[in-house]
């Protein structure tokens, strides 16, 4: 073998050394940017926020009922209904809040350091009627839906759940809830 064979052969080693790399690394960033499309679809439905479902707006609604802030329920609601609920909740601007009576009362039930937690257990179309009726009362609403849930109160000394249905209004890419006035029934 030559002077000039050899030098053409380490030339070709290096050049391929050079080389192979480049499939790894095109391999790589490919796993790579496939995983972050993945993560960003896979976390797309939360990235709406708060109201991208029903039951983090009533998770958002009864935390400020049984945990005391207040401010976050009003949020729950459509523009429509925001003024009303607070003058109704602060007797027209005059007193205290009346929902103070709910954290006091849950207080009383299962103790101090009240945790809230929903879980939404029937989720159905409300259908063509519902959606006429709520589209005169509340503006741009594109979707009802008739929801069924389960709040737990859990606090130190105890655990309560109560169960309950309403209304549920999409506007935009936000739920809301139709009302303020859920009835809800102790779960045994």
């Amino acid at each position: 073998m030559t002077m000039s064979q050899t030098k053409a052969k380490a030339i070709k080693k290096k050049e391929e050394a050079i080389r192979s790399p480049m499939p790894l690394i095109y391999l790589v960033l490919g796993v790579v940017v496939l995983v972050a499309i993945l993560a960003a679809i896979l976390l797309l439905p939360s990235l709406y926020g708060e109201q991208a479902s029903a039951e983090k707006v009533l998770g958002k609604f009864y935390s400020g009922l049984y945990g005391g802030n207040f401010d976050e329920m009003p949020k729950c609601l459509p523009e429509e209904l925001r003024d009303t609920f607070t003058a109704g909740a602060t007797l027209g601007g005059i007193g205290t809040n009346i929902y103070t009576s709910y954290v006091e009362d849950m207080q009383k039930q299962v103790g101090e350091n009240v945790t809230v937690s929903v879980k939404v257990t029937k989720d159905q179309s409300g259908g063509a009627s519902s959606l006429n009726q709520y589209q005169s009362s509340f503006s741009k609403v594109s979707e009802v839906n008739q929801v069924s849930f389960e709040v737990t109160c859990k606090g130190d000394s105890g655990k309560v759940t109560q169960a309950g249905t309403v209304d549920m209004v999409k506007v935009g890419k936000n739920w809301y809830m139709s009302t303020y006035n859920v009835e809800l029934s102790k779960i045994a």
